[in-house]
């Protein structure tokens, strides 16, 4: 919800802003073969990942399962 809430904000804003939706593909399949713990582990991985590249009023969230997304407000400058 925290997700929502944070683009419904700037939308209202009218803040210009991009979304971009990640996937972790066969994600399952590793769970599966590496177990849950591995799975979290390498999510909070991918996300500390992602964190590094993001500019101080770009946002990460967990979408639900394998799928992440990051919110860019202020592309225009």
């Amino acid at each position: 919800a925290l997700f929502e809430e944070r683009l419904d904000h700037l939308l209202r804003l009218g803040t210009p802003c991009a979304l971009l939706l990640l996937d972790l593909d066969n994600f399952a399949q590793f769970n599966a073969r590496y177990g849950e713990r591995a799975g979290d582990d390498l999510l909070m991985l991918a996300g500390r990942l992602l964190r590094e590249g993001l500019r101080a009023d770009d946002e990460g969230f967990r979408r639900a399962g394998d799928e992440l997304a990051l919110v860019l407000p202020k592309l225009d400058r």
